[in-house]
């Protein structure tokens, strides 16, 4: 036998195979943590900019909330019971009816509990039919605040589906609308004071504007009015009595605008006889009444 020297390769191959492996091990290794770190700090990146995107959110929300001159709130139905709970009721309504947001959440059905018991029934009916329809509705009722106070309430109501379209709840809009209660009762009261001031005068009596537009009128016996009211009411006293009486009435209402009533005599022809009133012009009430004289 011949001896022969191995040569580098030949003795150390698998030695120098094994490093190479380690060495492609190790910097796939590296690359591996140093891709990992970056999707990291990329995902802290995007965590932290929607995390700040929803502060911003959540603050141009409370800022829009607190502008909302009523208590926003949000009620969810039960499932399995049906019963409905608050989930969401801005602070507006311990200034409305004196309830913290936390005794408002904590009561079962609050809305409910706090309506004007006269209007209790009337408010589940029309609050059962908003839920039927499952379309937006408007509720106007009595409400009683924490220290006993009675209040008009508006509530705007819409309904609030699952991703399936399914009913899960309502959300809405409660504003204090005493005042305009109070002033369409007070509107109401007046003209009906009217309306009995008018009845119980026993001649004729006319309402019209400045410039002598009818409004309204008074008659207890029409065969006094010179044309049916359907012809004069809302048209201008020139359009309707005769040129010279019109505006020696015209003349009578400048001089009342001073803040004297006026008296004019005046006799005109109904039904093929010749009739004598008396006016009496009164710039405050803008009216004036007239009697057979």
């Amino acid at each position: 036998m011949r001896f022969r020297e191995l040569s580098f390769w030949e003795r150390d191959k698998g030695y120098a195979v094994a490093a190479a492996l380690a060495f492609l091990v190790q910097a796939a290794l590296i690359g591996w943590l140093l891709f990992t770190r970056r999707r990291r700090r990329q995902a802290e990146s995007e965590q932290e900019r929607l995390a700040a995107f929803g502060e911003a959110e959540h603050r141009r929300l409370n800022e829009v909330e607190s502008n909302v001159p009523g208590v926003v709130w949000e009620s969810r139905t039960d499932p399995d019971t049906g019963a409905r709970k608050l989930t969401v009721i801005s602070e507006c309504v311990e200034k409305m009816l004196g309830y913290s947001v936390e005794q408002c959440l904590a009561t079962p059905e609050f809305w409910q509990s706090v309506v004007f018991e006269e209007d209790r029934e009337r408010v589940r009916r029309e609050w059962e039919a908003v839920i039927s329809r499952k379309d937006d509705g408007l509720i106007q009722f009595r409400s009683l605040t924490k220290d006993g106070r009675v209040v008009w309430v508006e509530s705007h109501l819409s309904p609030i589906r699952d991703q399936g379209g399914n009913f899960v709840g309502l959300r809405g809009v409660t504003l204090d609308v005493t005042q305009k209660k109070q002033a369409e009762q007070a509107k109401g009261e007046s003209e009906e004071r009217n309306r009995a001031i008018l009845r119980a005068v026993p001649d004729l009596m006319f309402l019209q504007t400045r410039d002598g537009v009818y409004l309204d009128y008074h008659a207890r016996n029409h065969e006094d009015l010179l044309v049916a009211p359907e012809a004069f009411m809302s048209r201008n006293m020139r359009d309707v009595l005769p040129p010279q009486l019109a505006g020696d009435l015209f003349q009578c209402f400048e001089r009342a605008e001073m803040g004297e009533a006026q008296v004019l005599e005046y006799a005109v022809g109904l039904n093929g006889t010749k009739r004598w009133f008396e006016a009496r012009i009164c710039s405050k009430w803008r009216q004036h009444s007239q009697r057979r004289a």
